[in-house]
């Protein structure tokens, strides 16, 4: 499938990434992927693992992603790092030896302590060419906000799985121009053939977002976008609205996926406008039930298919029922009291349609109580519920849609 590639990509004119500064063939990103492949293999990474501490708004972001796969090097890829301690944890869990720096990047290196240096600006002089490819993996991580910190690392055979389902599941056209917003998105576009957007916004230039919750709830104004395919994290009332201003002409796809497996469930916004946090299209590949039901019907939602990663069953932490083929979700089990029938996704949609000057409301439970917190003003309380005021909420710093719940369960009821 690498050679795939290599044979689409060599003397291909045709655009694969556009950002500030590049607007590059597949022919020259190829050519920059060669000379990098060669860097890395002279730098002496195959078989070694190395950070990436690069700006994923950069060409240089992922070329080395492009040649780390070629060279067969593994790949550590965070989120963010922002909070030293969460990197720290990060690193330590994944076992990196390396990280990946530019000019730029290098100054900041003191956040990640202990890891060999590679400038993978210097690529260009490299004027050897190493043939052949390696075995490859990229290692990513979850969010953490509820509480285990996990790791997951994808073979580059699932990659090409993942990139391939995707691609089954979801239409875009050869001549879409495409924006990810999201780098492993990014990564499977270009893979696939597609001029593809690199940057924190598309301006006016995209056919087709294929992107995160959080980059399309940052902008601010209407693109004429066809298509549009969204997923990270479960969507409110008012984040519906401003997803319709932004893409007033699009087809808007809604995913319901995990880490462990990219898309589970899907609709429409417009159908989930009108039954929220329910999704009425399944995705080949994947075999989805619930575990454990309650009373209600309500169970934790568990998986099983090819493309999930996991040996056997992976249960997602989030609770729900399938009733006549739609899936709908209710929670997060931990988050939730199931067996009282209370769930967090509702109570927050509860809050927030009773109360409208709430700016924003997330619900938990923490011993047997259930807590809220939020932003903005609420008249109408619940009695049941104790309800906790903020200036400013905390949101996980992978999603930033949802709540750091990990955070305010240790300030409102530490053990």
């Amino acid at each position: 499938m690498i050679d795939t590639f290599i044979e689409f990509a060599d003397n291909n004119s045709k655009i694969a990434i556009i950002d500030k500064a590049h607007r590059l063939s597949f022919n020259d990103f190829l050519t920059a992927c060669e000379k990098m492949k060669s860097f890395f293999i002279q730098s002496d990474l195959t078989g070694k693992k190395a950070v990436i501490f690069l700006y994923p708004d950069s060409f240089l972001f992922y070329v080395s992603v492009f040649a780390g796969v070629m060279a067969g090097v593994t790949l550590v890829i965070p989120d963010s790092f922002r909070d030293r301690k969460r990197t720290e944890q990060l690193l330590r869990t994944a076992g990196a030896e390396y990280v990946l720096v530019d000019n730029l990047t290098s100054f900041f290196a003191f956040l990640i302590p202990g890891l060999k240096k590679i400038r993978v600006n210097e690529y260009a002089r490299e004027n050897t060419v190493c043939k052949g490819t390696f075995p490859a993996s990229i290692i990513t991580f979850t969010s953490g906000t509820t509480g285990t910190l996990k790791s997951i690392t994808r073979t580059v055979d699932y990659l090409f799985r993942q990139e391939a389902f995707i691609r089954n599941n979801i239409e875009i056209e050869d001549n879409d121009v495409v924006f990810c917003g999201l780098p492993m998105y990014t990564v499977l576009s270009i893979y696939s053939g597609h001029t593809t957007i690199i940057g924190k916004t598309p301006k006016n230039q995209a056919d087709v977002f294929l992107t995160s919750i959080k980059a399309i709830l940052k902008m601010k104004k209407p693109l004429p976008v066809s298509k549009c395919f969204l997923g990270g994290a479960i969507l409110y009332e008012n984040e519906v609205s401003h997803i319709r201003s932004i893409v007033p002409k699009a087809r808007i796809r809604y995913v319901y996926g995990a880490t462990e497996s990219a898309l589970i469930y899907m609709t429409d916004l417009d159908t989930y406008e009108k039954h929220p946090f329910s999704f009425d299209t399944p995705v080949e590949g994947v075999s989805v039930r619930v575990q454990n039901p309650n009373k209600d019907g309500v169970g934790l939602i568990a998986l099983q298919g090819d493309i999930v990663i996991t040996d056997d069953v992976h249960l997602t932490g989030d609770i729900g029922k399938i009733e006549n083929g739609i899936l709908s979700i209710y929670g997060r089990e931990k988050y939730s009291i199931l067996n009282a029938g209370l769930y967090n996704y509702l109570i927050d949609s509860e809050i927030r349609k009773n109360n409208k000057s709430v700016k924003a409301a997330f619900s938990f439970a923490a011993d047997n109580k259930i807590h809220v917190v939020y932003e903005g003003k609420i008249s109408k309380k619940n009695p049941d519920y104790i309800y906790h005021q903020q200036k400013k909420l905390k949101y996980d710093s992978k999603h930033r849609t949802k709540l750091d719940y990990r955070f305010y369960i240790s300030k409102i009821a530490p053990k």
